[in-house]
């Protein structure tokens, strides 16, 4: 088995972008986790997870292809955001 490509880690503050690797397998899925699980330990509260050079197009053998989401386009369809007054 070949190895897992490093995580990237940018911080800034309390916030961080974790970039995800090219092929992103079990081995390190299990990375990015165990990095922001240690970010969450270490006080961030905003993780941004870069997928940005993950290859998404070509699932493995066996690995069923998900469907693309689509946003919804009328805004009846689309979730009310409320309003805050002070």
């Amino acid at each position: 088995m070949a190895d897992a490509e490093e995580i990237a880690i940018r911080r800034s503050g309390d916030v961080a972008v974790v970039q995800a690797p090219s092929y992103i397998s079990e081995e390190s899925g299990q990375q990015i986790s165990s990095a922001v699980a240690s970010l969450q330990h270490d006080g961030v509260t905003g993780v941004v997870i870069n997928m940005s050079t993950a290859d998404t197009r070509r699932p493995g053998p066996g690995v069923p292809r998900c469907a693309p989401v689509s946003p919804p386009t009328s805004p009846a369809a689309r979730p009310a955001i409320p309003s805050v007054r002070s």
